[in-house]
C-alpha cells in the first residue's frame, strides 16, 4: 500500500501530460506544389524568341480532410488566376479546371500576337512562389509573389499575403486582430517611409493622387504583422515594393482582446 499513491499520483500527470499534448495544436502540413506549361518555340531562351511560359509554386494542405484544405487552396488558384488574367474574377477559379482554361486562354493570346505582328518579341513569362510566413496550430500565415512579362515597358510585380484560422480554415483579416485601422495605417505609413527613405528623400510624398492606406497583402506572423506593398499600390512604379513587419509590442494596445494573450508576451 505505501508504493500505491505515488503510482497514482504518477499516473495521473502522465495523463495529464498526455491529454495536455493532445490539446496543443499541431501545425498543419503544408507543401509547396508546382505547375509548369510552355507553348510556342522556348528552346532558344532569348527575347527574340516566340515562347509563352508558365512557372508555378504554390502552397497546398497535405491532408485532404483538413478545415484548411479548401481555403487554402481557393486562395492560391486566385492569385495564379490574377497573373494569368488580371479580369478573372476569384469564385469561378475553384478547381485545376478552371484553372487549365486561364492557360489555355493565355497561350491562345500569345500565338495570335505572335501571329499579328511576328517580328515583334514575345518571350512571355509569369512566375509565382510561395512562403510559409506562420503555422503554429492556431494561424496559418502564407505570402505568394508573382512576376509577369507579356510585352510593354516593365515587368509586373504582384504580392498577396494571408492568415486562416487553423481549426476553422476561416480567413484572419487585420479587422479582427486590431481595433483601429487608422491608427495602424498611420504606424504602417513610419515603417513605409523608412523602407523607402531613399525616394522620399529625392522629393516622393503622398498626396492626393498617392494617398497612403493599408496593403492589400498582409499576414501574421510570430513576431508581428508583416505587410507588403506593390508597385503603384501607394506609389509609381520607379518606387518599387517595399516589405516589413510591424512587431506585436508596438501595436500592444490596438490588439483585440481575443489576440492580446495569443500574441504577447
Amino acid at each position: 500500500m505505501k508504493y500505491l499513491l505515488p503510482l497514482l499520483i504518477l499516473v495521473f500527470f502522465a495523463c495529464s501530460n498526455e491529454q495536455a499534448a493532445e490539446e496543443t495544436p499541431q501545425p498543419v502540413e503544408v507543401i509547396s506544389k508546382t505547375l509548369e506549361k510552355q507553348s510556342g518555340d522556348c528552346d532558344d531562351p532569348t527575347p527574340e524568341s516566340k515562347c509563352a511560359e508558365v512557372k508555378f509554386s504554390y502552397p497546398a494542405i497535405n491532408d485532404d480532410k483538413h478545415p484548411l484544405k479548401e481555403p487554402v487552396e481557393m486562395w492560391a488558384y486566385s492569385f495564379m488566376a490574377s497573373l494569368l488574367d488580371p479580369t478573372a474574377p476569384a469564385e469561378e477559379i475553384p478547381d485545376d479546371q478552371s484553372l487549365q482554361h486561364l492557360f489555355d486562354d493565355f497561350f491562345s493570346m500569345h500565338k495570335e500576337l505572335v501571329e499579328e505582328f511576328p517580328e515583334a518579341p514575345a518571350w512571355y513569362t509569369v512566375e509565382s512562389s510561395d512562403t510559409v510566413l506562420l503555422n503554429d496550430g492556431k494561424v496559418l500565415s502564407l505570402a505568394m509573389s508573382g512576376y509577369s512579362y507579356t510585352g510593354g515597358a516593365h515587368p509586373n510585380y504582384i504580392l498577396a499575403a494571408a492568415s486562416f484560422d487553423a481549426q476553422t480554415g476561416r480567413r484572419i483579416e487585420l479587422s479582427d486582430v486590431v481595433s483601429d485601422l487608422d491608427a495602424l495605417a498611420k504606424i504602417a505609413e513610419q515603417y513605409y517611409r523608412e523602407e523607402k527613405a531613399e525616394a522620399f528623400e529625392e522629393g516622393f510624398d503622398f498626396d492626393p493622387d498617392w494617398p497612403f492606406v493599408l496593403p492589400s497583402a498582409s499576414a501574421l506572423t510570430a513576431e508581428g504583422i508583416y505587410m507588403a506593398y506593390m508597385p503603384y499600390e501607394v506609389a509609381p512604379y520607379a518606387v518599387g515594393s517595399a516589405e516589413f513587419v510591424i512587431p506585436f509590442s508596438e501595436i500592444k494596445d490596438l490588439l483585440k482582446p481575443a489576440w492580446q494573450p495569443k500574441v504577447v508576451q
